[in-house]
């Protein structure tokens, strides 16, 4: 079997071939009758696929009957067939994304391209020529090959977790570290680099298809990662939690060109993803939602010229009865090796290549990391103030502030000198160079829960939507956005907008700090900042 079949990435990009009972090529018109002799139509045999034979017509229309309701005279014929020397076999090319086909539009056959192809193995999405790009969903009977005038076959794949390698946790030699020494109280900035390979983000519209037609409630945009620059690729997951037996859909998005190249199902209860820095290797997450059946399973995915390969599924936290299972948080050291943190705070990082634990930290229960720009630290809140750690060995190089900073969202400046710590109502920024606090106010309208970013050395965008002037400790600006699906990459800011996929969403780069914003902090008088009476 050999088409290959629906974009897997995580999708596997595998073939399927259809290989053919005979040719129509050899055959000679004839008229085929049913049971009854009232019906008749003139066409040439083409093959019989689960108790059906295709017939061809003059006009190249491929027809479906069951052969149990033909007459007894065709039946025979059929039989006779199969006594016969069989013609030398062909192959039919089974129906995939990219195939150049002809499409049945208002009763005339037009050039199109295959571009989609549904979850339920029915219908195929085309672009017809001439009709700019929009996608028309097609099902076989309107479909033909030019060059044959042959209907395309579909067969529908096996289960994606059947496919999937998977693979037990290599804790060999694994190094079970501890945050101890004398630190120092302060770090060299590790500033954020100008990306290579400039090129001018911009929105990138993902058209609905047929794929998110059939999406239930809980099917919505889950998480979404970007590659920096010059790979510059989005991974969009939209998952299902485990709720239903669909499997996730996730999208690869050449956000240079500015359009979807790739679309295909995840394993079932995907719901968060990971794409390295230089977009070679990618991680998904198999996540529960509303429950304690998670598996806990990674997937490992190698992207390469824009195709996705599977290399293993495996479980990061199986040493042990008791914590959770599910990886909380997860980010990517370099193109093979990837950290997870569960819930417990077993901070692990993998070498990919036969999911081998290299070491692991206990830190404190439910923090959430963050790296500096250039990953020469790996910036950790604990209970005894910011804890920086080098990523490759895990040592602890120094904790800057004295508080508990547990529940806190952190984030680097671009110059990599100010850390910005949202916790409990309050913003304070230290300065890692000489581990000094430099502003510390209340900012009870905003929460540590939805994370932060700065704009730039002067501006804060919070998870929530807020931009925080922080010199004057003023909430400038509000935006009305989904705070989990604002993300900062490379030092733009991106966000999902739309939360219903089958109308189509935008991903979009963010002009920030805002212009009204800015020229409202020049003109805002010193009494009105944050924190006020007012």
């Amino acid at each position: 079997m050999g088409c290959r079949f629906y974009l897997h990435w995580v999708l596997l990009c595998m073939l399927c071939v259809f290989v053919s009972e005979t040719c129509a090529a050899e055959y000679e018109a004839r008229i085929w009758a049913d049971k009854s002799g009232k019906f008749e139509i003139r066409a040439t045999y083409v093959d019989v696929i689960d108790g059906k034979i295709r017939l061809e017509r003059p006009n190249g229309t491929i027809t479906r009957v069951l052969i149990k309701k033909l007459s007894e005279a065709d039946q025979k014929y059929i039989r006779d067939l199969g006594k016969k020397p069989r013609p030398k076999k062909s192959v039919v090319q089974g129906l995939q994304v990219g195939d150049q086909v002809e499409a049945k539009q208002f009763s005339k056959w037009r050039a199109a391209k295959v571009v989609d192809i549904d979850h339920k193995w029915e219908k195929g999405e085309v672009t017809i020529e001439g009709e700019n790009d929009f996608a028309w969903s097609k099902s076989l009977d309107e479909l033909r090959y030019p060059e044959t005038m042959q209907q395309p076959v579909l067969i529908k794949p096996s289960a994606i977790e059947s496919v999937l390698k998977t693979v037990r946790p290599d804790y060999t030699d694994m190094d079970r570290l501890l945050a101890d020494g004398r630190p120092g109280d302060h770090v060299a900035a590790d500033p954020r680099r100008p990306p290579k390979g400039a090129w001018k983000p911009r929105a990138v519209r993902l058209v609905a298809t047929g794929d998110f037609k059939r999406l239930g409630f809980f099917q919505k945009a889950a998480d979404f990662s970007i590659s920096a620059p010059p790979s510059s690729l989005a991974v969009i997951v939209y998952g299902t939690g485990g709720m239903d037996d669909n499997p996730a859909l996730v999208d690869l998005v050449d956000l240079a060109r500015r359009k979807v190249i790739l679309r295909g199902p995840a394993p079932l209860g995907t719901g968060k993803v990971a794409v390295s820095p230089l977009g070679e290797s990618l991680a998904t997450f198999r996540t529960d939602y509303f429950g304690n059946e998670g598996t806990g399973l990674v997937d490992f995915w190698k992207i390469v010229d824009k195709k996705i390969s599977h290399q293993i599924s495996f479980a990061p936290y199986v040493m042990n009865a008791w914590p959770d299972l599910e990886p909380e948080w997860s980010d990517w050291l370099d193109e093979e090796r990837l950290f997870t943190l569960n819930r417990e705070g077993q901070l692990i990082l993998w070498q990919v290549e036969g999911a081998k634990a290299i070491y692991e930290l206990e830190l404190d229960r439910g923090v959430r990391p963050i790296f500096t720009h250039e990953r020469k630290y790996l910036v950790v809140p604990s209970s005894m103030g910011v804890q920086f750690f080098d990523p490759q060995l895990g040592n602890l190089k120094a904790v800057i502030g004295s508080s508990d900073y547990r529940r806190s969202s952190l984030a680097l400046s671009p110059s990599g000198k100010q850390l910005a710590i949202i916790s409990d109502g309050f913003v304070d920024v230290l300065d890692v160079t000489t581990g000094e606090t430099t502003r510390s106010f209340p900012c009870e309208k905003i929460n540590s829960g939805g994370g932060v970013d700065w704009i730039d050395e002067e501006y804060l965008l919070t998870g929530g939507g807020e931009v925080i002037h922080v010199p004057l400790r003023l909430i400038a600006w509000k935006y009305e956005l989904p705070g989990n699906m604002i993300k900062s990459y490379a030092g733009t800011h991106w966000v999902l907008l739309g939360s219903d996929p089958e109308k189509g969403q935008v991903l979009a780069p963010l002009d920030l700090p805002p212009p009204e914003a800015v020229a409202a902090i020049e003109n805002l008088a010193k009494e009105d900042f944050l924190g006020s009476s007012d």
